[in-house]
């Protein structure tokens, strides 16, 4: 293997970190973490469109 693939792959595995962090940063700042009802969110999607009552 080249040493320019060898720092293609390190620069991409970087690029790949920093995006993770940052996805990490951006959902801790998003707030307090809510309850998930699956049921509901299940109920919801087998709704009939435009059914707000779900």
């Amino acid at each position: 293997m080249s040493m320019a693939v060898d720092q293609s792959r390190v620069e991409e595995h970087e690029a790949k970190l920093r995006a993770l962090r940052a996805a990490l940063a951006e959902g801790e700042r998003s707030g307090t973490p809510t309850e998930f009802d699956f049921d509901a969110f299940v109920q919801r999607l087998n709704a009939p469109a435009g059914d707000a009552s779900a």
